[in-house]
């Protein structure tokens, strides 16, 4: 198993604080409140006023682009929760860097901007840092998704100066992949290669389009208005974007080879944007709502519909003024976005998907029986995306008010999903639940040490005689 780091750097003292500030919040409001979803962190910054944050990996690192110290140049970031933020571009090269998408090895993919003018995409990792990936033989590119090959796409103009989108690969180099008509960009890609994007027509209409090596680009069409853009695209070639509608608004979508392109609504107001999609086909966005402002950022799956993504993470009680835009969501469910805080500056945040917990798993009551010396058993519960045995530090879980340490654990199947859980054991008596108690709360942390804290209700019996 991990063990702990025995120090710890600025950034995880805050976001440990913040946890210790949700834990002390929910233990003082009325237990029927004491559940959330997600735990949401600022980001932070580079040391200036501001922050985007614009993608995330399934490690839960994060990029985007910060104002550095000074406010004078924007540059691009990797941020975790046990390293904080860093600068992919700290020697200030660039006069200006945007990290843009990120894969599952946190190799980045992004802008750089030149001090001499123009600019050009770049991909960056660990051991070679920024790395130029060039043009279609313009003067400007972007580089705007990456996958777990390595593979980029984005858009750069060519020697007639039209832009065509692009994949792109450290030993093939840029590749043209094309147009429906006249000009195209490339705005995401998948781990299969297949590519999103828009082009315009020759009638001189931009839609939405999938490509892949084999049948090359599909226009994959509009939602009545006219024109469309494809943002994203998960791994079973699901796209979601922004189409316009008869009318002249603008909606998210989300289109599939079978169903084709379904409105996705809006959070109350005129417009909404497509900018994420994951595996199960759970969208991201923003969207106008009711509230004035400005836009929200939402969640949307096929169950729950469009959800304000504040409103779920209580954001208002946690210093954010709103969550303006989510950005990417990665297969475990976490978002990545970014808000304003109560002061007014600009943020990017992180919304961690929080485990759900089963007390006495498939029990339909979970009844504590106060004179016994027993145990209780607790699972943590995974899920098609997020999977609590190879994700969860076992050594860091505690339950109940007097924090318990478990006496045992075990990797088994407890709701008949097909999926393994991680079952724990406590000794009753450590745990710190008494007579009255409705719930109980475990507490842990991921292996990146990000914490999280779960509760399920509970029933005590035998107390004062009954």
């Amino acid at each position: 198993m991990n063990s702990h780091a025995n120090t710890m750097d600025i950034a995880t003292i805050f976001v440990k604080f913040i946890f210790l500030s949700i834990f002390l919040l929910l233990s003082i409001l009325p237990l029927s409140v004491h559940a959330v979803d997600y735990i949401l962190i600022d980001v932070g910054t580079l040391g200036g006023s501001g922050s985007t944050g614009l993608a995330i990996n399934d490690s839960r690192r994060v990029t985007g682009d910060s104002l550095i110290t000074g406010d004078t140049r924007l540059h691009a970031y990797v941020w975790d929760a046990v390293n904080g933020i860093q600068d992919l571009d700290a020697s200030s090269e660039y006069f200006r860097s945007k990290g843009k998408g990120i894969n599952n090895s946190s190799q980045v993919a992004g802008d750089i901007y030149f001090y001499t003018g123009g600019q050009h995409g770049f991909a960056w990792d660990v051991t070679n840092g920024i790395q130029d990936i060039g043009t279609l033989g313009g003067h400007y590119s972007e580089g705007n998704g990456i996958n777990n090959n390595g593979q980029v796409t984005g858009y750069s103009n060519n020697a007639n100066d039209v832009y065509h989108a692009f994949i792109w690969d450290a030993v093939n180099g840029m590749q043209d992949i094309g147009t429906l008509g006249t000009w195209s960009r490339g705005f995401a890609i998948n781990d299969n290669g297949q590519i999103t994007g828009n082009s315009a027509l020759t009638t001189g209409e931009t839609h939405a389009f999938i490509w892949d090596a084999v049948t090359g680009m599909q226009d994959i069409g509009h939602l009545g208005g006219g024109s469309s853009s494809g943002q994203a695209i998960n791994s079973k070639g699901q796209v979601t974007g922004s189409s316009s509608i008869p009318g002249g608004l603008v909606r998210a979508f989300l289109w599939d080879p079978v169903d084709g392109m379904r409105d996705l609504g809006t959070l109350g107001g005129i417009n909404s944007f497509g900018r994420g999609i994951n595996s199960s086909g759970t969208v991201v966005g923003n969207s106008y709502s009711t509230v004035p402002g400005g836009t929200d950022a939402f969640i949307w799956d096929p169950i729950n519909g469009m959800q304000n993504l504040c409103e779920l993470t209580n954001c208002t009680s946690r210093g954010w003024d709103r969550l303006s835009a989510a950005s990417g969501i990665n297969e475990n469910g976490d978002i990545v976005g970014s808000g304003i805080l109560s002061d007014g500056s600009g943020h990017a945040f992180v919304a961690l998907v929080i485990p759900t917990i089963d007390i006495w798993p498939n029990k339909d009551v979970n009844y504590i029986n106060m004179k016994s010396n027993g145990i209780v058993q607790v699972a943590i519960l995974s899920t098609e995306s997020f999977y609590a045995f190879n994700d969860v530090n076992v050594e860091s879980i505690r339950f109940g008010a007097n924090e318990a340490v478990p006496i045992s654990y075990k990797v088994i199947d407890v709701n008949n999903d097909r999926i393994s859980d991680l079952r724990f054991s406590f000794a009753l008596r450590e745990t710190g639940i008494v007579c009255g108690d409705i719930n109980a709360t475990l507490i842990g942390e991921f292996y990146n040490e990000i914490p999280f804290l779960s509760s399920d209700s509970i029933v005590t019996k035998n107390c004062n005689g009954q």
